[in-house]
């Protein structure tokens, strides 16, 4: 509880996957997800918030590798060699600090307690609110 009280955002930035590295409709169906990075008496921590079919992930490490191209330990894109990676769609400066995203989160918006829906109710959807949210100055419109 530590960080989310007193942590600061300085900088997000939004980030999209394939869903599967052979999958030729990769440009219309793939996964978005959300990296930021909090600076503290401490350093720096980077993390990543998403949601997917089974959960929504909040991780957090020293090195931003860790949360943008792994997920729960796992490398994001297994295969090797691979075409695909994560691509940064975009980021932007933030003005917000960690108990405003929580709070957003979860108390405004009760994203734990929003079922996942591959139509609306999904991984572009909530990467976009939590984006717009933190972001000073940007959007992201994943509709264009």
């Amino acid at each position: 509880m530590n960080h989310i009280n007193n942590d600061k955002i300085a900088r997000v930035f939004l980030y999209t996957k394939p869903l599967d590295e052979e999958f030729w409709t990769n440009l219309i169906f793939y996964h978005a997800y959300v990296v930021f990075y909090t600076e503290t008496k401490r350093g720096k921590f980077w993390w990543s918030v998403e949601k997917n079919g089974e959960a929504l992930i909040l991780q957090m490490s020293r090195r931003i590798e860790d949360v943008r191209d792994k997920i729960e330990g796992e490398k994001r894109i297994k295969k090797y060699p691979v075409y695909w990676k994560a691509d940064l769609n975009t980021e932007d400066e933030s003005s917000i600090n960690f108990k405003t995203l929580y709070d957003f989160i979860v108390v405004d918006t009760d994203q734990l307690n929003i079922r996942y829906n591959f139509s609306d109710k999904n991984c572009k959807k909530f990467a976009k609110i939590v984006f717009d949210k933190i972001a000073r100055n940007k959007t992201w419109n994943y509709l264009i």
